[in-house]
């Protein structure tokens, strides 16, 4: 499954794995909640994201207004808006399309670690 090949990015916490088409990047992304917590966030903006929820529940700050989300529910952000989420539940998963791609950003597909804008830099190892 996906889930078994997630790279961890922050050990215990956060585990991703992408793909990138020509105009289009998916990503895996798993959130788990550990001794410390979830991992801290930061503000994000990027391109268009549409994003599924497949486990947990997580609620999205977007530009100042709050929304909650259940597995199997879709959220869409705008391009460019600045939002943050935080992981209601003990594991979250999302799979999520961006548009443009991300490979500026992320590297190419081997790379097991990519640059992820949310993620505060002392959060990572």
């Amino acid at each position: 499954t996906v889930n078994d090949e997630l790279n961890p990015i922050i050990p215990g916490q956060l585990y991703f794995k992408f793909w990138h088409g020509e105009e289009i990047s998916v990503g895996v992304f798993r959130m788990v909640r550990n001794e410390q917590g979830h991992f801290p966030g930061k503000v994000n903006r990027h391109g268009e994201e549409v994003a599924l929820l497949t486990e947990g529940r997580i609620e999205m700050s977007i530009e100042g207004k709050t929304y909650t989300f259940g597995e199997d529910e879709i959220l869409i952000i705008p391009p460019f808006m600045p939002h943050t989420g935080v992981c209601l539940t003990d594991v979250c998963t999302l799979l999520s399309w961006f548009t443009p791609n991300r490979e500026s950003e992320w590297g190419a597909e081997n790379n097991d670690k990519p640059e992820l804008s949310f993620i505060k830099q002392d959060s990572k190892e």
